[in-house]
């Protein structure tokens, strides 16, 4: 989706939430919000921030979904015990 920082079909869940994997993802984000330099003195500039930001949050949304599917799978596979979680 082009709504967040992160390539989805480049995604792999397995590898994500492995040891470091996660890292690797976030420094993909951060980077590419940091490379976005704002303009505050234009109606177009501050749009393009806001809109940064809504991609920011996007792909943290998108990471925080591939997680709790990852670990419903792995109660289904009885990896780790079923615990009742709420959010």
């Amino acid at each position: 989706m082009a709504n967040e920082m992160i390539v989805v079909e480049k995604l792999v869940p397995a590898d994500i939430f492995k040891t470091g994997g996660m890292d690797i993802v976030l420094e993909e984000i951060s980077k590419k919000a940091k490379a976005h330099v704002p303009d505050l003195t234009t109606a177009k500039g501050r749009k393009a921030i806001a809109s940064n930001a809504a991609k920011v949050a996007s792909s943290k949304t998108l990471l925080d979904k591939m997680g709790k599917q990852k670990m419903l799978e792995a109660i289904a596979k009885g990896l780790v015990p079923c615990v009742r979680i709420q959010y």
